[in-house]
C-alpha cells in the first residue's frame, strides 16, 4: 500500500500471510522449510514499512535505509476450512510511538493485492478493514486476475517449489490499482458506541 504522501516518513507498507508458522518470524533460527505445507498447518504472517528521509538527515547508508524494514512479524496455528483468510497490519495500541499511522492518514492511498494464482482464482471478495471501520468492500465483479509474468522482491523467503506456482496481481477493472477515496465512499464504523451518561442534565 503506497500512501498519498508520506506520513511520519512512512511512504509505503508491506503485509501479508503465508503457510508455516515460521516463515516470517525473526531470530528463530528455525528452518521453515521443515514444516509442513498448508494454512491448515501453521499461519505466519509479516510487516513491514518503507521510509522516505529528507536530504538533510541522510546519511552514506540512505540507500539500505530506504528498503522495507521489518516492524513485525507473527505466528498462528492452522486452520482447517476458512470462509475468510485475514491479512493486517498493525501498531501496538497500548503506547503509541512513531512512526505510525492513523485512520486519515489512508485517505487516497493506493494498493494492490499480490497473491499466489491458486488462492487468487478462489477469491470471491476483498474486505478492508481500519480502526473499527469498514472501507471497501470489492466484488469479483469489479477486479480481475492479472497474470502477467512478474518476480516481486518480497522480504519473505519461497522455496522453488512454492513458486511453481506463480505470482499474480489481482487489479480493478477501471483502474491499474485499487484506491481508497473517504470522498467517493465513507467509511461504516462497525460498532455501535455507548453514550456517556450526564447525571447534571435536567430531565425534560
Amino acid at each position: 500500500m503506497y500512501l498519498k504522501e508520506p506520513k511520519q516518513k512512512i511512504v509505503s507498507i508491506l503485509f501479508g500471510s503465508s503457510d508455516k508458522s515460521n516463515r516470517m518470524r525473526i531470530g528463530l533460527g528455525e528452518d521453515f522449510t521443515k514444516q509442513k505445507s498448508g494454512i491448515k498447518y501453521g499461519i505466519g504472517g509479516g510487516q513491514w514499512e518503507q521510509y522516505i528521509y529528507l536530504e538533510e538527515t541522510r546519511n552514506d547508508d540512505s540507500e539500505e535505509e530506504e528498503k522495507y524494514v521489518c516492524v513485525g512479524s507473527s505466528s498462528s496455528i492452522g486452520r482447517d476450512e476458512i470462509e475468510l483468510l485475514p491479512i493486517s497490519y498493525r501498531k501496538s495500541s497500548l503506547i503509541r510511538l512513531s512512526p505510525n499511522l492513523t485512520l486519515r492518514d489512508l485517505d487516497e492511498a493506493m494498493f494492490l493485492p499480490f497473491v499466489n494464482k491458486s488462492l487468487a482464482e478462489k477469491f470471491k471478495a476483498i474486505h478492508v478493514y481500519s480502526n473499527g471501520y469498514k472501507l471497501q468492500e470489492i466484488s469479483s465483479s469489479e477486479f480481475y486476475i492479472d497474470e502477467s509474468e512478474i518476480a516481486p522482491q518480497f522480504p519473505a523467503e519461497f522455496t522453488e517449489d512454492e513458486l511453481c506456482d506463480p505470482w499474480v496481481r489481482v487489479r480493478p477493472k477501471n483502474a491499474s490499482t485499487f484506491h481508497i477515496s473517504f470522498f467517493d465512499e465513507t467509511p461504516k464504523r462497525m460498532f455501535i458506541p455507548s453514550q456517556t451518561v450526564n447525571s447534571l442534565e435536567k430531565p425534560k
